[in-house]
């Protein structure tokens, strides 16, 4: 039973923590994934920001390069935009 309400637990935990990750991005003025065409560019660059985002909130540095301000929609279209993802970095170390 105890192992029911950890796991419980740890889905209500992880289900906070997107939403808190979502408030904080809606309050940036950041747009949603689902602001956009499923497959398309725009749609794969703001995948990369949440990503990174929630990576910055666990304490994991990135470096991410996505060729456009991930706040706004300028130059999301262009194909020439692709992000460029390096491995994440836990306290300065490769």
């Amino acid at each position: 039973m105890k192992s029911k309400m950890t796991l419980e637990s740890q889905h209500l935990e992880a289900m906070a923590f997107c939403a808190t990750v979502d408030v904080i991005r809606k309050a940036k003025g950041k747009r949603c994934p689902e602001d956009f065409p499923m497959g398309s560019i725009a749609r794969m660059l703001a995948e990369v920001d949440v990503i990174s985002d929630t990576l910055r909130m666990l304490g994991i540095e990135t470096s991410v390069t996505t060729g456009c301000d991930a706040g706004s929609s300028k130059g999301l279209d262009d194909a020439s935009d692709s992000p460029q993802l390096h491995l994440p970095t836990m306290n300065g170390n490769a």
